[in-house]
């Protein structure tokens, strides 16, 4: 038996032993006890046209986008993720499923969330912002049990064919979530699976790209499998 096989057709929530008590944390990690976490994230400019004088003009929607973001990724890096993954399967008719559901978010307006420095890169043609949230005590908790049971580690890359916005950028997001999980299992898990379920903690923030109409995602997870279904036998 694997190590992933033995949570075949178990279903119990994963934050249910996290919020259940037990004995102290004993496994330690240092990035998963921190007590800020800090981001610089990113958006491009439109480039100076060919010829032109001026610089280009920052969207007046880019700090507030950005914030948007910050708060996703801060919000996936404490509570995580639910991930439901059907693979697509020709021969048996069966259509790809991939869901992505937040366990919890910070608020709009959390006091622990501050916009600490902006900046643009004419050069590069990027608006930048830094972002640092400050973890309650509770949510400090929350994030470092994380470490405190026999978890996996998992990474992965994904993308979107769309132009780079913060919404693409969750598209390629969750295809990143899919490679981690296909990436985990593959070694060990031989047969395509009918269906996986997991719940995953965003370890750091991700790096984000994009080229010639493509947004790239590379992302690295803590994950929990709470169901690996195989195809019944014949």
């Amino acid at each position: 038996m694997t190590k992933h096989r033995r949570f075949w057709g178990w279903t119990a929530g994963f934050l249910v032993l996290l919020l259940g008590g037990g004995a102290p944390l004993a496994a330690q990690t240092e990035l998963l006890h921190e007590d800020v976490l800090q981001l610089d994230l990113w958006l491009p400019i439109a480039p100076i046209p060919e010829g032109g004088l001026t610089q280009p003009k920052v969207e007046k929607a880019a700090p507030q986008k950005l914030l948007k973001e910050a708060r996703w990724l801060i919000s996936g890096m404490i509570f995580g993720w639910k991930v439901v993954y059907v693979p697509s399967d020709t021969a048996r008719q069966v259509a790809e499923i991939l869901e992505v559901k937040p366990q919890g978010e910070i608020p709009w307006g959390d006091p622990g969330l501050q916009v600490t420095k902006t900046w643009s890169d004419f050069d590069n043609n990027r608006f930048y912002a830094s972002f640092l949230f400050t973890l309650t005590s509770a949510e400090k908790d929350l994030r470092s049990r994380w470490a405190a049971v026999e978890l996996q580690t998992a990474g992965g890359r994904g993308e979107w064919v769309g132009t780079d916005t913060v919404e693409g950028r969750q598209k390629a997001f969750d295809q990143a979530v899919k490679a981690s999980l296909r990436n985990a299992l593959r070694p060990e898990v031989y047969n395509k699976p009918a269906r996986i379920e997991a719940e995953i903690l965003l370890l750091h923030p991700p790096l984000f790209g994009s080229a010639g109409g493509r947004i790239f995602c590379t992302a690295d997870f803590r994950y929990f499998l709470t169901l690996v279904r195989p195809y019944a036998a014949y």
